[in-house]
Parts: C-alpha cells; structure tokens; sequence
C-alpha cells in the first residue's frame, strides 16, 4: 500500500506490463499511472472535476506560466464557497485550456517529427463521413434498395443554419434577412422547428 498523490486514501498498485494502474475511491475505477524521476504522468478517470490532486497540479502549471493571474486562495473547485474566489477560478479556466490544447498541438507536432514521448504512441482514426450530394444519394438508394422516400428523408440530418443560407441565397439583395425570419415564424408556427433544451453557462460580464 502507498499513499496517493491524487486521492486522499491509500490504493494499491499492480503492475501491468510496464504501467502501474490504481483504482480510484471516487469512482472505483481503474487508472493507468506512469512516474518517473524525469517528471510524472497522471491519467485521471471520470471523477477530474471533483479531483483535488488535479486541481492542485492544475494551479501548479499556472504559477509556471508568464503574466500568471491571481490564483484562488483554496485549489479544490468543490471547496470554493466565496464569489469572489470562485471568480479567480473562473479566469483561470480558459488559460488552463488553452495551455493544454497547445500542449498537445505541439505534442504531436514532435511525434510526427520523429521524436518519441514516453508513455505516449501516434494513433489515427478516420475522418467523418459525409453524404455531398444527398439527391444523388436518394436516386441511388431508391434504385437499388427500393428505399421509400419517408424513410430516407427521416435518415437525413437537417441543418436550420444550412437552410437559412438555402433561403438567403436566392432571394434578392437586401431581402435575406427578413427572408430568413419568416421562414423561422413558418417553421416555428408549425411544430417543425423546435428548439432544444435551454443550457445554462456563466459568461465574463460587458463593461
């Protein structure tokens, strides 16, 4: 048994192939973990954001960067009961993000090099796949599988921002826009465009 860096109650290691993995007593699931003298490489599971060791790593790569903002005087996002902390926090955030995007951009810019990252391999996945000509994909499907036009226009993904520009694009200049709110009020009025459920977020205030 040894202790956490990444949770407060001890866990137990075992060794798989090369990689140790410990199970996490927030959501009792298993995490790969690498450390080493050179530096230490933490996966953390789906608990991140109740995770005080992360928060805490989090900050220290902050106090690292240049121009650093005020940090929050407690690191653990669910300890933080002062507005004025929480908003520390919240400034925080997007540079965090912002660190770890360029992180990994200029991560795999040196694999692709040639370089090799301990604990890390290149992977790839293939692209989405996209329908571009959706009339000839219904002749040809109707042709050879005797698909009715219902049921493949209900396969098909409607975009109202594509439709809005369908709409401007033919009507005379200086029209579009007032082409583009009818058809909402149409659509609207109908029950054939409807909005999905309201998603709340916090936003940094105008000044």
């Amino acid at each position: 048994m040894v202790a956490a860096a990444s949770c407060r109650r001890p866990f137990t290691i075992v060794f798989v192939r090369v990689r140790p993995w410990f199970v996490c007593p927030i959501t009792n699931s298993r995490i790969l973990t690498c450390c080493g003298n050179a530096g230490v490489w933490l996966y953390y599971c789906g608990a991140q954001a109740r995770c005080p060791a992360l928060a805490s790593k989090a900050l220290a790569v902050l106090e690292q960067l240049p121009d650093r903002l005020a940090l929050p005087a407690i690191v653990d996002p669910a300890q933080i009961t002062q507005p004025d902390q929480m908003a520390l926090a919240l400034q925080l955030a997007p540079v965090l993000t912002a660190w770890a995007e360029s992180v990994r951009a200029h991560a795999l810019e040196m694999v692709q090099n040639g370089q090799e990252i301990p604990g890390f391999e290149l992977r790839h996945r293939s692209g989405q796949r996209v329908i571009k000509d959706l009339v000839a994909v219904w002749d040809i499907l109707h042709a050879e599988f005797s698909i009715p036009l219902q049921e493949f226009l209900a396969a098909c993904s409607i975009s109202v921002t594509g439709l809005e520009s369908a709409v401007k694009s033919v009507q005379a200049k200086g029209k579009g826009a007032e082409a583009i709110r009818k058809m909402n009020q149409l659509l609207t009025a109908e029950g054939l465009c409807v909005s999905g459920a309201e998603v709340s977020y916090l936003a940094k205030e105008k000044k």
